[in-house]
Formats: C-alpha cells, structure tokens, sequence
C-alpha cells in the first residue's frame, strides 16, 4: 500500500506543477530514435510523434512501453507538434486523462474529423515551444483545416487556447469557452464556421483578434465584468450588433478594422453602450456614420461626446419606470445647523443613489449638505438593476434668511463657543 502511494502522489504532483507552470508536458527526450508501438509513435518523454494505424475512431494511449518489447509502461502526456497532421481518415479523437498539452498543428488537415474529446488534465493547446504568438504563423493551429469538426467541448481547467486553434473549421458552429481560460490572443482566428460563442462570467478582457475572421458569428454576448477590449477583437467579423458592457475601461483601436485607404472593411447596424461613465473617444466623427444606430444611457459622458460630434441618431436606453421616485430638496430657514440637502423617495433595496454639482460630473454617494443661507444645485442619480441607464433629476435646495439679525447673534454666539470649547484647559 505504501508503495502506490509512492508511485501515485508524485504523478499527481507533477500535472498540477505542470499546468500552474503553463507547460503541459515535459520536454522532449533527447532520444536518438522514437519508439513505434500499435501504430504509435512516441518518445520516452511522454510525447505522441505520429499514427500509423488503421482505426478512423481512435483514442490515445494513456501510456506506452518503456522500450520495444518491456513490460514497463510510461505514461504519455502531450500530442506532440504535427503528430495527426493531414491524417484524412480519422472521424473522431478521445483524448484521456492525463494528456496536459496538445502542440501545434498536432491534427491540423484531418479534414474527415468530427468530433474531439478533450481530458479534464488539459492544459495548453497549440502553443509552440518557442511560445510564438504570430497571428499569421502556419505553425501555431491545433486544428486548422478540419473543415468537418463539428464537436469540440473545452474543459474546465485548460488555460491556454493558441492563436488559430480552430481556423478553417467552418462546420464548427458554437464553442463554450471555460471559466479557466486566461491566454486566447487569436484564439478563434478565423473559425469561419462560428455562429454562437459562450464566455464564461467571469471574463475579465476580450483579447488582441479574438474574433477576427468570425465570418459567420452575428450576435455576442459580453459579460458585464469585461473591462477591456484588445485591438482587432471583432475585425472581419459577422457582428451586425455589439453592445459595450458596463464595466468597460479600456478599448484598443478603433472598434471596426480600415482598409489601406482609410475605408472601413465592417459596419454594425447597432452599436450599444452601457457605461454610464465611459468616454466613447474610441469612435472618431468620421466613423460615425458607420452606425446605423447607437443606443447609450442618459446622462453619460457618451451621451455628450456624441452629441457634441454632431451624431443625431441616438436612442436611449430604459431607465427605471417607477412614478414613486422622487427627489426631495431641503427648504429651510437659517439656523446655524448643517442639513441634508436632498433625501430621495421611493428607493428599492438595492439601488443606489449618487449625487453631483452637474449633469456630467463625478457622482458621490456621499450626501450633500446645506447650511449657509442660498442656494444650491444638485444632480440625483439613482441606479438600478437591470437598467443601464439611470433615473436622473435636477433640484435646488434652499436656506432662506429672514432674520438677519437673529442669524448675526446665532453666529456670534456659535463663534464664542467655539472659542471656549478650544481655550477650556485654561480654566
């Protein structure tokens, strides 16, 4: 018994460092030759080389023979780089447990190929060794041109996707990325195929030509945690709407790619934008004309900017739609006493109430106060789940001083006060 867990607890030990460490198998062995076993060819580092066999429905070996003709089995790890390439037979791959990186290229051209089924051990996927990112290297695509794949479900737990896992497999049409994903530069570069994509909740950033070359993906849900989009994202894309999530902070380039003369290759008949703060100088005056239509909240810096840039056709997206609302400003004779100056009615749980001096300005939920006879404009803003735009109104509130001379003796006497409270360890 305690010889297997000698032999047990360092093989688990040894994926979990390989997969936080983001390399998914060891190296290659230095081997002069590679071993050939069952139509298998592989190296005594735990690499797959190659497939000679017959089977169309293959599954690949979890382990193989130390050397030719020993009883010894090593465990395999990787599908190493061009392993399946341009095999035209196979229909269908099970990957099992405990394969922790698939290498470049490794079934690019199985064209008769329909369904993958990955291992929850998976950590990489066509990432190159001298980890090249190049979004026209031929080299980087697991499985390019398998123009009849129409199944792949990614597991949880596989953190890197290579640039142009999946370009060319225009029968694959929807693909659920996982939660663990953190690397996708070029990940579905050029998945032509493409008419549903999920992203998990937690994305936090859409990157470089995530969707470049998604010819046929027409609708997108971004969730509301993404904070920034990289360049060429949605390039040479079927979008015809796009909507901007809340907490977006951070866009690079522009939001539809330009030909060599400064024409747009894309159009979206919809562009929607839900931050309430968010400055839409990503989109330049001349690219305006461009949208067909661009929905945005009320009382945002978008709103501003574009209706400053001259862009007329604007609609606004629903605010909150409840008559008990109400925005209540303080009215009040002077008395020396410092006062809220608004209180708000008619709030549910979970709103939330934030106040400026204008209509633009930064919002605090920090209430504001009067006390000096006068007047004073205030902006109220009150938020509410699932709206994007928010309840707005403009008050005045006010402190009238109609007996002056009572105000001189209030302050007179708060003055002395004061005075006495600062100078009591004197007496």
């Amino acid at each position: 018994m305690k010889r297997k867990k000698t032999l047990v607890i360092p093989l688990i030990c040894a994926l979990t460092l390989q997969c936080l460490a983001g390399v998914g198998s060891p190296k290659r062995a230095q081997a002069a030759d590679p071993l050939t076993y069952n139509g298998w060819k592989y190296n005594t580092g735990g690499e797959i080389l190659g497939y000679t066999g017959s089977e169309t429905d293959i599954t690949l070996p979890a382990s193989l023979p130390k050397a030719e003709g020993s009883s010894v089995m090593i465990p395999m790890y990787t599908v190493g780089q061009n392993a399946i390439k341009n095999n035209t037979s196979i229909t269908s791959v099970v990957i099992p447990e405990g394969y922790t990186r698939i290498e470049a290229s490794s079934f690019e051209n199985c064209t008769s190929l329909e369904s993958v089924k990955f291992p929850s051990t998976i950590c990489d996927m066509a990432v190159l060794d001298d980890s090249s990112q190049m979004q026209d290297n031929q080299n980087n695509c697991a499985f390019k041109g398998c123009t009849a794949l129409r199944e792949v479900t990614l597991p949880e737990g596989i953190t890197c996707l290579g640039p142009q896992a999946f370009s060319g497999c225009n029968a694959l049409e929807e693909i659920e990325l996982p939660s663990t994903v953190t690397d996708w530069d070029y990940g579905l570069y050029g998945a032509a195929g493409l008419k549903r994509v999920t992203l998990p909740d937690n994305l936090t950033e859409i990157p470089r030509s995530a969707f470049d070359g998604c010819s046929s993906l027409e609708h997108l849900d971004i969730p509301d945690t993404v904070t920034k989009i990289d360049w060429y994202a949605f390039r040479g894309s079927g979008l015809t709407s796009l909507a901007l999530p809340k907490a977006i902070q951070e866009i690079n380039g522009r939001l539809l790619s330009q030909n060599g003369d400064g024409t747009y290759k894309d159009k979206l008949s919809v562009l929607e934008i839900h931050s309430l703060t968010y400055n839409s100088m990503f989109i330049e005056a001349k690219e305006l004309g461009l949208y067909e239509k661009i929905k945005i909240p009320h009382y945002s810096l978008s709103e501003k900017y574009f209706t400053s840039a001259g862009y007329t056709n604007l609609e606004y997206l629903p605010e909150p739609e409840d008559e008990d609302l109400k925005a209540v400003p303080y009215e009040g004779e002077y008395d020396a006493q410092e006062h809220e100056a608004v209180r708000v009615e008619g709030l549910q749980e979970g709103d939330v109430v934030t106040y400026s001096s204008e209509k633009y300005g930064t919002f605090t939920e920090e209430i504001p106060v009067i006390r000096d006879a006068g007047s004073q404009s205030i902006w109220v803003r009150v938020e509410r789940s699932p709206y994007y735009s928010p309840w707005q109104v403009n008050v005045t509130a006010t402190v009238t001083d109609s007996r002056a001379d009572l105000r001189k003796e209030l302050e007179k006497e708060l003055s002395k006060a004061e005075r006495l409270a600062a100078d009591k360890g004197l007496y």
